[in-house]
């Protein structure tokens, strides 16, 4: 689980237009604004550094501390993209010269093994075609013509999408 943001209580000017831009010139949704404004704000009550003053080590720090309390790969890939959204835009609106975060590197995602079938599941999902009822307005042909298709898929290394 993750902790709600602290609310400030005085709203960042930058912040605010950074989100006006997103929602009416980007079209973001709701749940997008809402995500950018946790992110900005749990960064802004870690690091008080001013916007433009902020180092790749003020990011570096917070990287540290996010990744120190647990939180998962994709909870930190979100704060940051969040995070260099905003720079982007500060750097296009604001005249920011420069972007800090692109000197950070963030860990990256866990890539999960595809699932896969037991020879016993494949031996069923083979012969399946030829154990269900026979539709009398279908051809007699279509099952051996599914079997033949779910083989190929199956010895080629096809995917179904």
């Amino acid at each position: 689980m993750t902790k709600a943001a602290p609310r400030l209580n005085k709203k960042d000017p930058r912040v605010e237009e950074f989100l006006r831009y997103l929602a009416i010139e980007r079209n973001a949704s709701p749940r997008t604004l809402k995500a950018y404004r946790q992110a900005l704000t749990a960064f802004r009550a870690e690091n008080k550094t001013p916007w433009k003053t902020c180092t790749a080590n003020d990011f570096r720090d917070y990287l540290f501390a996010i990744t120190k309390r647990g939180q998962a790969r994709s909870y930190v890939r979100l704060q940051f993209s969040a995070l260099r959204t905003f720079y982007q835009f500060l750097a296009a609106r604001k005249g920011l010269g420069r972007n800090p975060l692109r000197e950070v590197q963030l860990p990256k995602i866990d890539k999960k093994l595809p699932l896969v079938l037991t020879r016993q599941q494949i031996e069923e999902l083979l012969a399946a075609p030829t154990r269900v009822a026979k539709n009398r307005a279908a051809p007699s042909w279509m099952p051996l013509r599914d079997v033949a298709i779910m083989e190929l898929f199956y010895s080629s290394g096809l995917r179904l999408s």
